[in-house]
């Protein structure tokens, strides 16, 4: 009975303890929190080598400006409490040769696997995981589960565009 105690307070504190720092996540990176309707994908100009993304948040939007635009959609499906999800946002997808990159050929499009609308044929087995789509029919031409490092982003980015030509 003390072990389930210890468990469920070790919990409990995690919660408390996390919570605020995870919650930022949607305010740092400039992600639409779930409660909020506005979408947004432009980017951010620092200076001219610091490049931030605004995710949209509204698959549908992004399909319409994928379709607009003619670039693939970068849909990445993150949950509230995984820090997996956070190191990919912070670490590799604000890097700037990253970040031109997908701004460059694709829309980006984050959203929360319990708590908003993505496809129905996309089989999420962890998270994060990231779908490249083709916008005119749907298909989805990479998936990418769990964190990798800025030069597997880098090289597979490139690849897909690639493939285009």
């Amino acid at each position: 009975m003390k072990k389930i105690i210890f468990i469920i307070f070790i919990i409990i504190f995690t919660y408390l303890a996390n919570g605020d720092k995870l919650i930022n996540l949607w305010d740092d990176y400039n992600i639409t929190s779930p409660q909020q309707e506005t979408t947004n994908q432009n980017i951010e100009r620092e200076d001219n080598s610091i490049i931030h993304i605004k995710f949209n948040k509204d698959y549908d939007s992004a399909l319409k400006d994928a379709k607009e635009n003619k670039k693939y959609i970068f849909l990445i499906v993150t949950e509230q409490y995984c820090p997996w999800c956070e190191k990919l946002i912070d670490k590799v997808l604000q890097d700037t040769d990253v970040s031109r990159k997908l701004i460059q050929n694709y829309i980006p499009v984050i959203v929360d696997r319990n708590n908003d609308y993505y496809p129905s044929n996309i089989g999420i087995t962890g998270t994060p995981s990231v779908f490249i789509i083709n916008p005119y029919n749907g298909k989805i031409i990479d998936t990418i589960v769990g964190y990798r490092n800025r030069d597997f982003y880098l090289n597979r980015l490139n690849s897909i565009v690639a493939l285009d030509r």
